[in-house]
């Protein structure tokens, strides 16, 4: 496989593994009460999201695992885009104070950004893959129906695209 075929097929799972976990989340978090601001903690989401895919599945303790080890594969990729974003904060406000954007380095933060997302792919890529690889034909079928049901409409507000 060519590596372009590879690339895209690792963002179209993660997205489809990424929109699947939103769509399964439970969205009534904004409550008053014990707990209610309990969205704002690191992977709050990402576990609803197991829970709700564990459920939706029927999945067993392994596939669960291999769920888990995807929902943390992509929760380190987010806090090392996370880390380096405030890293970047100063030095993007620098540029914008200049008279003129220092367009080189620019492109040196788009290469530094490009590098880190090339150096984790092949994790997220196996962790996906471990993932779906433990599915039985029906649990792969209903992800099947999902992604497509998620493309086929505009922002997934069902408005269907033409």
């Amino acid at each position: 496989m060519k590596r372009s075929t590879k690339i895209i097929t690792a963002v179209v799972l993660a997205t489809g593994v990424a929109g699947g976990a939103a769509a399964f989340s439970n969205r009534g978090f904004c409550h008053f009460g014990p707990g209610a601001f309990a969205h704002h903690e690191r992977g709050y989401f990402a576990n609803k999201a197991v829970d709700r895919i564990t459920e939706r599945l029927a999945l067993d303790d392994h596939q669960l695992g291999q769920l888990n080890n995807v929902k943390e594969t992509l929760l380190s990729f987010r806090d090392d885009i996370l880390q380096q974003r405030g890293e970047r904060r100063d030095e993007i406000l620098e540029l914008l104070a200049a008279p003129q954007i220092d367009r080189q380095k620019v492109l040196e933060m788009v290469r530094e950004h490009t590098q880190t997302v090339n150096e984790r792919a092949p994790e997220m890529v196996n962790a996906i893959a471990d993932f779906t690889d433990s599915l039985d034909s029906e649990q792969r079928r209903r992800i099947q129906d999902f992604i497509a049901h998620h493309f086929a409409t505009v922002d997934g507000v069902g408005e269907e695209m033409k």
